[in-house]
């Protein structure tokens, strides 16, 4: 049964109950406000909990959009919030860009019972009243806050209007270059562009705004000291036991079927919990960030910093290393639910179904329905021009280097198209130099404008983007077999953030094993090439321990991972009785005599090919886990197997897929103190 089928289910219970002692008549319009008093009516809240989580999870604007009318109709129906579905409020606020709205919520919540007198009970009191609140004013009042996820909320309000602001004023500087006659309307686009033309002196608001973001970047650290550790490195306490959920430990706590006592009293109470700790603790932590309904755990590296404020994602940095990172910090403030608010933009979206085919989704909202192309990058696209308009900021840098490639890219092509062959280079050399294109000297700088245009749709990470960037990586395979230029390296990259597992691995198996001896005459375009179709995705890895790069085997990792967890969600689905058809790899299980050793034995190969790689390059995997370090390094214009600097070259292209999967993540989380203790032991 699904969460809504479940609350539909017991909102029919509720309403044809039957009248008695505790439950009165027409319970939704009687008890309006004291609705967790009446204890019949408790599942029917805890179904609707349930089903806000599940639409969070699911991260659409239309799914945000109704957790978040759920969430504040469960207030409406009890003021006195004893789930705390006011911690999953700010969220959906947020994620929907909806700051003011998110600001006022907040700041009630912060301020409506200074001195624990407000009766919750009375409901003549006014209730969420504060609207239009001043976004700028002081973060003061806070300090006394109790809830972690409004703190945490109110440091990304800040900082968004900050870094609002902040490009307004570089907007209105590059406008104040222009010629005069000239005039563009480029504020129009920015968020806070009406809060910068209402001041005399933007930038004195913008640093005012920057002081107050990162005093309630103070507060989150101080209310807790466990928090930014664990967003920066959530392995310790991942590895914690589950604790018990605060809704389930609230309705233990509470005996009195019509307690109403003060939602601040709530945390006092859980204090004295054994089961629920503070909110100072850890564990308190942990179901923060294991709830289901947080789409991207791992996402605690997805924003660095510009200037001090954040700019573009972690994947676009990684992909403009020329961005001067002044400032480098995780934002620790956006843990708790607002993580994807950072990433929304960023297509990192979590995998469900296996991508064979590119299906266009606004960059925004991921509605598939009448969606437009960019005029200018052609690979990302929106639903409408309000939609664009919202991702202007973050598309622009990358959107006008992905014209410029493209441009460059044509011009080049179009110059060795029309110059005439000489000694060195055939008439056509687009027909007469397949396969050898890199040792003819006039094509590479076509060859570099094309590598150049497929870092930039990787860049750019939608599925059309990546899979453009798939088509021209192959192309630059079939003109230069020998691949001088490591396009191979970004290839099984692609295929994995494709998820098209079956290709990626033909691809990479290909690599490894086409020249074991060092014969294969990379001229000869005559010999067999890519040519490894459907092979066995189970076999054995030990046919990848010696002759595979260190990409290559980074990818595979990803691959055997993946593959062992989607078989364990498929098993756990199966032995539950639930519907398996959309799970990915549902077939190699119904097809497997013994699906519990087949993941066994995917789980064995991940290990295999995880120790393999890091045998490769130590530094590798260290670069996933703690990318925030290795991008402080410069791209390196050359590397040596084994250093640093191969790491930090290499692990950008495939970070967004274990970015994506969590669970792989931790998986990696995991196994590198093993392999370090192990590599340790060794050495001595």
């Amino acid at each position: 049964m699904t969460a809504r089928e479940q609350l539909q289910q017991e909102e029919v219970k509720l309403r044809n109950a039957p009248e008695d002692d505790w439950m009165p008549a027409n319970v939704f319009e009687t008890s309006v406000g004291r609705f967790w008093g009446l204890l019949g009516t408790r599942d029917f809240m805890r179904a609707k909990l349930k089903h806000i989580k599940t639409l969070i999870t699911l991260a659409t604007g239309t799914a945000l959009t109704k957790a978040l009318d759920e969430s504040l109709d469960c207030l409406r129906l009890c003021r006195v919030d004893n789930m705390g579905v006011r911690d999953y409020i700010s969220a959906p606020y947020i994620r929907l860009h909806r700051f003011q709205e998110c600001y006022d919520f907040i700041k009630w919540w912060a301020t409506c019972d200074p001195h624990g007198t407000y009766d919750w009970a009375d409901f003549s009191l006014p209730y969420m009243s504060i609207k239009n609140a001043d976004l700028t004013e002081p973060v003061s009042y806070m300090s006394d806050a109790y809830s972690l996820s409004h703190i945490a909320a109110l440091a990304f309000i800040k900082f968004a209007v900050a870094k609002g602001l902040a490009d307004v004023i570089s907007a209105q500087a590059a406008n104040a270059k222009l010629p005069d006659g000239l005039e563009t309307a480029v504020t129009t686009f920015l968020p806070s562009g009406d809060l910068a033309a209402s001041v005399s002196n933007p930038k004195a608001l913008q640093k005012k705004m920057a002081a107050q973001a990162f005093e309630a970047f103070k507060m989150t650290h101080d209310h807790n000291k466990h928090f930014g550790k664990a967003v920066i490195d959530p392995s310790d306490l991942m590895s914690q036991p589950f604790p018990q959920d605060k809704s389930e430990a609230t309705s233990q706590r509470r005996d009195s079927p019509l307690s109403t006592s003060s939602p601040r009293g709530t945390r006092h109470q859980a204090a004295s919990s054994s089961s629920v700790k503070t909110s100072s603790e850890p564990r308190w932590l942990h179901r923060i960030l294991r709830d289901p309904y947080l789409p991207n755990m791992a996402t605690y590296t997805a924003y660095l910093c510009k200037f001090t404020f954040f700019d573009v994602g972690f994947w676009k940095i990684v992909y403009n290393p020329q961005i001067e990172l002044q400032s480098v910090f995780c934002c620790v403030p956006c843990c708790q639910f607002c993580i994807p608010a950072w990433t929304a933009k960023s297509s990192l979206t979590k995998t469900t179904t296996m991508v064979t085919h590119v299906s266009p989704k606004c960059n925004i909202c991921e509605e598939t329905e009448g969606v437009s192309a960019c005029s200018r990058c052609h690979v990302v696209f929106y639903c409408g021009r309000d939609h664009q308009k919202e991702d202007f900021a973050d598309h622009k840098v990358l959107c006008k280097h992905g014209k410029q490639a493209m441009a460059k890219m044509t011009t080049e092509e179009i110059k060795l198209r029309v110059t005439p062959g000489d000694e060195l280079t055939p008439d056509n050399v687009f027909e007469e130099g397949v396969g050898i294109f890199w040792s003819i000297q006039s094509t590479r700088d076509y060859m570099r404008a094309k590598l150049d245009y497929l870092e930039t749709m990787m860049a750019l990470g939608t599925p059309t983007s990546l899979t453009e960037a798939l088509k021209e990586g192959l192309d630059c395979l079939r003109l230069c077999r020998g691949d001088n230029m490591g396009v191979r390296n970004h290839v099984a990259a692609i295929y994995v953030r494709l998820n098209r597992f079956q290709e990626g691995y033909d691809f990479i198996k290909w690599w490894s094993t086409c020249d074991p001896d060092g014969t294969y005459e990379w001229g000869d375009t005559d010999l067999p090439y890519l040519d490894i179709k459907d092979a066995d995705i189970s076999e054995p890895v030990e046919i990848f321990a010696r002759n595979s790069m260190l990409a290559h085997l980074g990818a595979l990792t990803f691959i055997k991972c993946y593959i062992t967890m989607a078989l364990t969600n498929v098993i756990n689905a199966q032995e539950k009785g639930e519907p398996i058809d959309s799970l990915p790899f549902h077939e190699m299980v119904t097809a497997s005599s013994d699906p519990k050793a087949l993941q066994k034995k995917f789980a064995e190969q991940s290990i295999a090919t995880f120790v393999m790689t890091h045998t490769r390059n130590q530094y590798y995997w260290k670069a996933m886990i703690d990318p925030v370090s290795f991008m402080a390094l410069d791209l390196p214009p050359y590397y040596s197997p084994g250093d640093k600097s191969e790491a930090r070259y290499y692990f950008r292209s495939i970070f967004p897929a274990w970015l994506e999967n969590p669970e792989c993540m931790i998986f990696l989380q995991m196994q590198l103190p093993k392999i370090e203790e192990l590599t340790q032991e060794q050495d001595e």
